[in-house]
């Protein structure tokens, strides 16, 4: 999903914790909410807090969250007066640790503060100077931004919505004989666009390694001694008497489930206080999970930009089972079993999914297992889960994700409940699909699905009188029934192939011949004339290539592959390569390998490499992941153009050496990519070789992969035109 205008740095925080985790811990510089994440790097001055957050992504919402904050003096609750001031050229920050020293705006008394963490707790360190009013704020809930975008009307962009506020009731109880502070906090940022939860709570159990002086809570501004409170914006205090450079440690245990849950949680993961040990294992499960692919590099700067991509690419799905439980939004209860959530299917469906076939293999059952029991529990795949079904985006691409995983070999999930569930969301329209036009971020009234289905399914195309964003529906659906046909014929469903197949050609319906593009189209069969209308995040020239399961069906639309070709070329030399940030173009370079010019595939996928940066606003929004999926798998010189496809399209390597290591999973094989001659200069591939042969297709498949072996390319300064030439003739 395209940022627009806020949050240059991506979307993305440097929170603590382990890939997957069900809670990231973070220095608070703003609040949370739909627009903002907790922290913004163009927030310079203060630190306002560090929070166990569960916000996804800069358009989502956070849930179930608590905030704490160091202070000197008298204890103080709201934000603007308890503000400490930082600087990024003190900051230190990692995906296993996080460090910032923090100074009083008056009197300049300095407190250092440090966060490691796992899964489901964190452990922070705070270092305070000599005091007798050392304190430490706990912040269950402030429902003055427990907020969420609302519609007022038609035709209003993301600009325009505004925030709606919600009263939620969060519980605080200090607990003195055990240094303890537990609670609850049940708000959930995206409500107006989700169905009420009425049982869900963020809980929290926190504890501290010395006794409190003094203790109480708050409400607002105003302290009290009771140890107990409830309210929209509540929290507790705990004050200490320090030595100079005393620490104190503080965890914080979280849970979905229950508090008591919170503090096994909490039990089994920080069991003691050994900071260092907390912040070391939790080193060591990132780098085993980042060295699921290894590359080799003289460029320092490619090797950081590539390691922050695998850091952000295995970051989601959250994982928020606790010890066989789980919390389940779609069911409102608590389950056995494996629970993930903050799904951005519409997202990582292109790059990031297929990605963890390969680097995460052990996790995909569980994961795509999670997805079906959603179903189970609610009558529909998952859409945009956060935590609950938001409705965002458009497609049903869970299809694309649970077919993709089938047909390269995941069947460890209830395989045919999975398929009745994505042959429900091909064939059966959302309720009042007639009437609703499924505008974005529509207040709540039903699960969307494929909204327009109706008219798709009668008339093979979404009726742009009738729904939002129909032509971009009309080609996103037809890729999903693509998925629905791949894994029927997988399973040897004939009449669900037949029928999803066919149907998988209904982008062909929207194409306008005048505009030799894809146009709205009114219910009656003509089209309108309207560049704009019609489409998700963008314009026509956005989806104008979008049929990533039918290249030749794309090139018969217009005539001939050089036809096809010059409108890539325009589309290049118009717009750049910034179009990038937004994933209906991901799979654009490589159309130029069916068209017979790779050459142009080559330069296209170096030109957009470029773009992302190594700094904290080189990667645009990040989508949970997608992004840097993309990075990761060009790297190594192949990307998965068309999810359930069995094979990867090829593009060209950037490195010189990447092994891919497969894991226990694949039985510890790995799959080696090598780039002789590779160089500035040499960016052109002359050959390739799959285990030593000549590869003449610009296909490799997925099993190549996963057997274990090489990929070899021979780099040169001039294109070859004769590259991939058995696919000319």
């Amino acid at each position: 999903m395209h940022l627009g205008t806020w949050g240059y740095t991506g979307g993305v925080i440097p929170g603590v914790g382990v890939p997957f985790g069900m809670t990231q811990f973070c220095a608070m510089t703003r609040y949370p909410k739909v627009g903002n994440t907790c922290y913004q790097y163009e927030d310079t001055s203060y630190v306002i807090g560090f929070t166990a957050t569960h916000q996804p992504a800069v358009w989502m919402g956070d849930y179930g969250y608590v905030n704490l904050m160091p202070g000197l003096g008298k204890p103080k609750s709201l934000s603007h007066q308890r503000k400490m001031k930082y600087s990024h050229k003190n900051e230190e920050a990692h995906p296993y640790y996080y460090k910032v020293p923090l100074s009083q705006p008056i009197t300049n008394q300095k407190i250092m503060a440090e966060i490691a963490a796992t899964s489901k707790c964190g452990l922070y360190q705070f270092t305070f100077p000599t005091s007798d009013s050392a304190n430490i704020i706990v912040e269950a809930l402030n429902s003055d931004y427990a907020s969420s975008y609302i519609r007022r009307g038609e035709g209003i962009d993301h600009q325009g919505l505004v925030y709606e506020q919600k009263r939620v009731s969060g519980y605080v109880k200090v607990k003195p004989e055990t240094n303890e502070i537990e609670g609850y906090n049940p708000d959930i940022q995206s409500h107006s666009i989700s169905p009420n939860l009425k049982n869900f709570k963020g809980y929290f159990v926190i504890r501290f390694n010395k006794k409190f002086k003094t203790s109480g809570t708050w409400s607002d501004s105003l302290f009290y001694s009771t140890q107990t409170i409830t309210g929209s914006h509540v929290g507790a205090f705990v004050t200490f008497k320090t030595n100079e450079s005393e620490i104190i440690q503080v965890k914080v245990g979280t849970s979905f489930i229950s508090l008591s849950q919170a503090r096994e949680n909490l039990e089994k993961e920080i069991p003691n206080w050994n900071f260092e040990n907390v912040k070391a294992n939790a080193k060591k499960t990132w780098d085993t999970q980042l060295s699921a692919i290894s590359i080799t590099t003289p460029d320092q700067d490619y090797l950081q930009r590539f390691y922050t991509f695998m850091f952000h690419a295995h970051q989601y799905p959250r994982d928020i089972t606790e010890y066989g439980k789980y919390y389940s939004a779609a069911a409102d209860t608590i389950k056995t079993g494996y629970g993930y959530t903050d799904f951005s299917l519409w997202d990582t469906f292109r790059a990031l999914h297929p990605l963890l076939l390969l680097t995460a293999a052990q996790r995909v059952n569980p994961m795509i297992q999670s997805i079906v029991d959603f179903y189970k529990e609610s009558g529909r795949l998952p859409v945009w889960p956060n935590p609950m079904e938001t409705n965002i985006m458009i497609g049903t691409h869970a299809d694309a994700v649970i077919a993709d995983a089938y047909v390269k070999g995941f069947k460890g999930f209830d395989t045919n409940t999975a398929f009745k569930a994505i042959v429900k969301n091909g064939n059966t329209p959302p309720p009042n699909d007639t009437t609703n036009k499924w505008a974005d971020r529509d207040p709540w009234t039903t699960t969307e699905g494929r909204g327009g289905l109706t008219n798709y399914i009668a008339k093979g195309y979404v009726a742009v009188d009738a729904t939002k964003e129909c032509v971009a529906r009309t080609l996103e659906y037809a890729f999903d029934d693509f998925c629905i046909a791949e894994m029927a014929k997988k399973m040897n469903k004939t009449k669900e192939y037949q029928l999803f197949a066919n149907r998988s050609q209904n982008y062909k319906n929207t194409f306008d011949l005048g505009k030799m593009a894809f146009m709205p189209r009114y219910k009656n069969g003509t089209f309108k004339n309207d560049t704009l209308e019609g489409f998700t995040e963008g314009t026509y020239w956005v989806y104008r290539f979008f049929v990533p399961h039918d290249v030749e069906g794309l090139v018969n639309l217009h005539g001939t592959k050089e036809n096809l070709a010059q409108l890539l070329d325009l589309n290049y030399s118009k717009f750049g390569y910034g179009q990038h940030g937004n994933e209906q173009v991901h799979s654009n370079p490589y159309i130029y390998n069916y068209l017979n010019q790779p050459w142009k595939t080559q330069e296209t996928i170096d030109k957009t490499i470029a773009t992302y940066g190594n700094a904290p606003w080189g990667i645009g929004n990040d989508d949970c992941g997608q992004m840097s999926a993309w990075f990761v798998f060009n790297t190594m010189g192949f990307y998965p153009a068309c999810p359930c496809k069995d094979e990867y399209v090829i593009g060209v390597p950037q490195v010189p050496k990447a092994v891919v290591n497969l894991g226990a999973y694949y039985a510890n094989k790995t799959f080696v990519m090598t780039a002789q001659n590779l160089s500035l200069k040499n960016k052109y591939i002359q050959n390739i070789k799959l285990n030593g042969k000549p590869l003449k297709t610009f296909i490799i498949k997925h099993q190549d992969i996963i057997k274990g072996g090489s990929l070899e390319f021979e780099m040169g300064e001039k294109p070859n035109s004769r590259l991939f030439a058995k696919d000319k003739e």
